[in-house]
């Protein structure tokens, strides 16, 4: 009897946990699920794109520094640095009233203070969003050298009255850094150089940073550029990231790219470096060909300060096997098959990096921008850099390009562009790029746009447009356009988390709550397949959070666009880098027009990682949902009046058949 009572109350426990998730579930799904259908959204007739007059930084003078969920509500929240540069704070989303609201959570330096870098991360691996700072102090001996490192840990609501985490000056960069997870633990790590100028790892010790020089092989290797493009990509299709160092050429004229390949256990190798162009800007990775590995793009402008010798955006591929066409046959000697998106190509090779002689890599040069030229400005922090994205979801990715007209005078301001990703018009070139006029006056229109991102503000997965900009007294600003293009297709969304418990948790919170979605987890690698209408299979593959640093404004998930397509996406896989010999998961037929979140919870089994999908309801829903009610109301009504029409016609003929009845017995 007593074990049947102990057994008993282990049930009963069970069940109560159970049902307080469900509650709790349900409770989230449903509010989740209304909050985009009744809301402001801007509403327009006309395909093209709009200004938003008011995104929530009208009052504001600054710039946004960058892009984390860090309340986790899946909504997209931003790191706005004052016009001051000393002083941080934390925008909310607000999906109802679809704009940014300020929030009390602020961090503020003195006056002598200059911030430089900010990187949103879960550092302390708890699952809520922390924030990284770097700043620069007037009053420090070292001035110009050294960039000092606080990092204030979050907990969803506030950030931690605690001092913050400090790398003291002794081992602080002199350059801002990439964040990474260099040894496979899922904690970010720190890549840079110190101030005696070595490459160095910061690696997180769960409380702690502890400082360790970089494995360089003995050979004649240059410093880091400054500014840098170092990222955390996959290079050979294994799904897992690999590490890419721009560096200063042993003469000093060009940059030099170097690839380090993940050999898990073994480190980081160089296998290949490039040369790259004098007057290289930031280096952007993308599928810009849409076969599944991802290429390189960058501006080149010579010389420096005008550009007038060469203003120049070139795109280089990255060339390795192809995804079979069959998911049954195929060979693996010269094409991946479909379930093995994960299988490394160790003969990947990158087209022509300096010029456009192979044939193969695309060269858009000085006489296609009409006589404008890019805009750059690193006295003011803004590098030279174009930012992608998929506005019409066709699956390419497209350009934002900041320019400016050198025939208007010294204080000439620069505008945004849009260009699309269209098939190649130059020989042997298998993309091009144009600019985009019909319909994008309202992005040509923000006066000093000096850089834009795209950013999905409904979380409908249409990318719309921030634009950062400047006027001529030099107060920044931040503007939105809203995308209104009418695309005849879908998108697929992804977000990878770091490994954080959600849900039956061994220690703490049972279950967490909220979520820990807001963790902005570098180094998630995405594959996947699907078919258009015509049945061809296509692959694409995406970098979460590569680069973080010199304004580079990754938003924490991907978006990518699939064209038009009346299936599932077959094959998904997710690789993250661990040092272990199975790394990743695939799953098979999952929904387009949806958004996927992996949950890697026990890293060490793969096959126990969760995938929640979230498919978000139109803003028609609503009246779809009024009108289906109105129909069956309509319906029923209709019944229930032929119901009594029929049933007084049944009353009278049994009636008539009565009268009868008793006639005929007399």
């Amino acid at each position: 009897m007593k074990l049947q009572s102990q057994r008993r109350n282990v049930f009963l426990i069970i069940v109560l946990l159970i049902s307080i998730n469900i509650e709790g579930s349900l409770g989230d799904f449903f509010s989740d699920f209304w909050k985009p259908v009744f809301t402001n959204a801007p509403k327009f007739s006309s395909s093209q794109l709009y200004n938003i007059d008011n995104i929530g930084f009208l009052e504001y003078s600054g710039t946004v520094a960058a892009f984390g969920d860090f309340n986790a509500d899946k909504y997209l929240d931003t790191f706005f640095l004052y016009q001051n540069q000393s002083t941080l704070q934390i925008f909310l989303w607000n999906i109802e009233e679809w704009e940014y609201h300020p929030s009390s959570i602020i961090v503020s330096y003195g006056d002598n203070v200059k911030i430089v870098n900010v990187v949103p991360g879960d550092y302390n691996y708890d699952g809520a969003l922390d924030i990284m700072i770097q700043y620069q102090s007037s009053l420090s001996n070292n001035q110009g050298t050294s960039y000092q490192m606080d990092i204030y840990f979050g907990d969803f609501t506030q950030l931690s009255s605690d001092p913050p985490l400090l790398i003291p000056n002794g081992v602080a960069p002199t350059d801002q850094v990439l964040v990474l997870d260099i040894n496979g633990d899922l904690h970010l790590d720190m890549i840079g150089v110190n101030s005696l100028g070595q490459r160095t790892l910061w690696v997180n010790n769960d409380d702690s940073y502890s400082s360790q020089p970089m494995n360089v092989p003995d050979q004649n290797l240059g410093p880091i550029s400054k500014p840098h493009s170092n990222s955390f990509v996959d290079f050979n299709g294994d799904c897992l990231a690999d590490l890419f160092i721009t560096s200063l050429s042993l003469d000093g004229t060009h940059l030099v790219g170097e690839i380090w390949i993940n050999q898990q256990q073994n480190g980081y190798i160089l296998t290949i470096t490039y040369d790259f162009p004098p007057g290289t800007g930031q280096i952007t990775f993308s599928d810009f060909d849409g076969d599944g590995d991802l290429d390189m793009l960058y501006p080149v402008c010579w010389p420096l300060n005008n550009c007038t010798e060469v203003n120049s955006i070139f795109l280089v591929y990255n060339q390795q096997k192809p995804v079979c066409q069959s998911a049954l046959f195929g060979n693996v000697a010269k094409c991946r098959p479909q379930n093995q998106l994960c299988l490394v190509d160790n003969y990947f090779t990158y087209s022509n990096t300096t010029s456009n002689d192979d044939g193969i890599t695309l060269v858009i040069d000085i006489s296609q921008f009409g006589g404008l030229l890019f805009y750059q400005d690193l006295d003011k922090g803004i590098p030279l850099i174009i930012h992608s994205g998929d506005y019409n979801i066709d699956g390419y990715p497209d350009l934002l390009i900041s320019l400016y007209d050198p025939t208007a005078g010294p204080d000439a301001l620069p505008h945004v562009e849009l260009w699309e990703n269209i098939d190649g018009t130059q020989q042997n070139s298998v993309r091009s790029f144009q600019k985009v006029s019909s319909g994008a006056d309202a992005l040509l229109n923000i006066a000093g746009g000096y850089s834009a991102v795209f950013v999905d503000y409904g979380e409908n997965g249409i990318p719309d447009i921030m634009v950062l900009s400047v006027d001529s007294n030099g107060t920044k600003q931040v503007s939105a356009v809203f995308n209104n293009f009418y695309n005849d297709a879908f998108f697929f969304k992804t977000l990878g988390l770091n490994g954080v418990c959600t849900t039956m948790c061994p220690s703490g919170k049972k279950f967490p709550d909220p979520k820990p979605y807001g963790v902005n987890f570098p180094g998630a690698i995405f594959k996947f397949t699907y078919s258009d209408l015509s049945g061809t299979t296509h692959i694409q593959i995406g970098a979460q959070l590569y680069q973080s640093s010199y304004l580079s404004l990754q938003t924490p998930y991907n978006l990518f666009g699939l064209g038009r397509t009346s299936n599932y996406v077959d094959q998904l896989f997710f690789g993250l880098p661990l040092n272990q010999s199975v790394y990743f998961n695939s799953w098979v037929g999952t929904i387009p027009n949806s958004q996927v979140v992996v949950v890697p919870y026990k890293p060490s089994n793969p096959l126990n990682w969760t995938l929640e999908l979230f498919i978000n309801p139109s803003g028609i829903f609503f009246w779809v949902l009024i009108a289906f009610f109105a129909a069956l109301i309509l319906l029923a009504a209709v019944c229930f009046v032929l119901y009594k029409r029929e049933k007084k016609y049944d009353e009278k003929l049994k009636q008539d058949q009565a009268h009868l009845f008793s006639f005929n017995a007399l």
